[in-house]
């Protein structure tokens, strides 16, 4: 300030308008001529326009790919002619990430400007949301439960596919990480994820896309070929499942797998690879590549054959279920030092445009949920949720303990949780947002501060 002359000692985000100003107040303290510091002085008001901090308009250096250009994208900032509000407040949540302060994003989010988590950022405020009542701990989950994630997912795909920048279309992928969906869980469900894959797949093709649903075939050599077990059988299941694709149902004529309808469907199949990619040249080529969980077994890596179906794909939509691309120690130089970089650069360029893992007390247990951290759409952040358990008595003044607190007991009156007594409530509060995926240590540590204790 003023060369020097004033000294800032703490600063406060009181206001953020629609055109991207910032009002900050400060508290100031001004230096005499030989230095010394005079009284404090609070309360001054200064208004900063975000465009000036995070890059030039059009004309100015973002455009010529200056300075201005290179903190937009860091910031993640995808327009260079201006500062929309839901970017001017992305911009403030990376901002308090790097200054180690997760857990104030969380008032950030409420602000009423952008998206938001309070239901008052928009329009679009409530797609950042979780529902309550998910209950993932109860296995199988119910059928609301299911679909809001396959909703999630399509809402999330549609966004990515109508996204100004061609590169996200190209490489996308989603990781749900429900106890469902997880496949290192006893409750992993396999028809789970091939229903989420044709809700994909069939709005996808409602749109008029052609999809090709992709799973590996299998790997190695010799004697030594196989699958994970995860995808063992899953091709006959994905083809055989039931896609409200016959005679007379919502998606007649449109899935290869039913009777006279093949290659000419809006819905096909196929094995991950090159050769897979518009396989019929007789018929209409594939617009679209629905690959579920492309993995590495022992011996064997699936990012080569990845790589030259991308190729192949040459632009058109790839989007990755659930990939696990990390290395799996083998023998004989695979999966060795050489090339690592390689790989984890290809896996690293596919980009989320949905993500949902729940947190547990620590990375060795399963049980119970903790919270989640989820993002909801290809620009939004990723928000670190609290669950919490809320308990109700059915008879008024009957504490808990009165009632006979018992998570798994049936509830006679058919309450959300099955309580004696009462009914069970659960609600996801969100505590803090980051802009890169934070891991599962510092997610907890942000709950911890936050007070949540389990």
């Amino acid at each position: 300030f003023q060369r020097g002359s004033l000294e800032l000692m703490e600063a406060k985000a009181v206001e953020l308008s629609q055109e991207g100003t910032l009002v900050l107040e400060c508290a100031l303290q001004r230096k005499g001529f030989f230095g010394n510091l005079k009284p404090k002085e609070s309360g001054v008001r200064t208004e900063v326009a975000l465009e000036d901090v995070f890059g030039g308009g059009g004309g100015g250096e973002a455009a010529k790919g200056g300075k201005g250009a290179s903190a937009r994208q860091v910031l993640g900032l995808c327009r260079a002619d201006s500062v929309t509000a839901a970017e001017a407040k992305r911009a403030l949540l990376r901002t308090m990430v790097r200054a180690g302060r997760p857990a104030a994003t969380a008032s950030l989010l409420d602000l009423p400007i952008g998206r938001g988590v309070g239901g008052q950022g928009g329009g679009d405020a409530e797609e950042l949301l979780l529902p309550k009542n998910l209950f993932l701990n109860n296995v199988p989950n119910t059928l609301a439960t299911r679909y809001y994630f396959y909703d999630a997912a399509v809402a999330a795909v549609e966004a990515a596919l109508r996204d100004p920048d061609p590169s996200l279309k190209a490489r996308m992928q989603m990781q749900v990480l429900t106890p469902e969906l997880n496949p290192t869980t006893d409750s992993y469900r396999v028809g789970t994820l091939l229903e989420l894959v044709r809700e994909v797949a069939t709005c996808l093709a409602c749109s008029g896309l052609r999809v090709r649903v992709c799973i590996q075939g299998a790997m190695g050599r010799g004697t030594f070929v196989g699958l994970p077990l995860s995808l063992n059988g899953v091709r006959q299941i994905v083809e055989r499942m039931d896609w409200l694709a016959g005679p007379g149902e919502a998606f007649e004529g449109m899935v290869a797998s039913y009777e006279g309808v093949g290659e000419k469907g809006y819905v096909r199949f196929g094995e991950i690879g090159a050769a897979e990619v518009d396989k019929d040249p007789t018929e209409a080529p594939d617009d679209a590549f629905i690959l579920i969980s492309p993995q590495n077994i022992v011996g064997f890596s699936i990012v080569q054959d990845l790589q030259e179906m991308v190729v192949a794909a040459n632009g058109r939509p790839v989007l990755l279920v659930n990939p696990n691309l990390k290395d799996v120690q083998s023998s004989e130089d695979t999966m060795s030092a050489r090339g690592r970089s390689g790989r984890l650069a290809f896996a690293e360029s596919f980009q989320n445009v949905y993500s949902y893992k729940t947190l547990y007390p620590s990375e060795t247990v399963a049980f119970p949920i903790v919270g989640a951290v989820v993002k909801a759409a290809p620009r939004a952040p990723h928000i670190v949720f609290e669950r919490k358990e809320t308990f109700f008595s059915e008879e008024p003044g009957a504490s808990a303990e009165e009632k006979g607190f018992k998570k798994g007991a049936p509830s006679e009156s058919g309450g959300l949780a099955g309580l004696a007594g009462g009914r069970l409530f659960e609600e996801n509060i969100p505590r803090g947002a980051f802009e890169d995926p934070p891991s599962s240590p510092d997610a907890l540590t942000l709950l911890r501060n936050s007070g949540a204790k389990w």
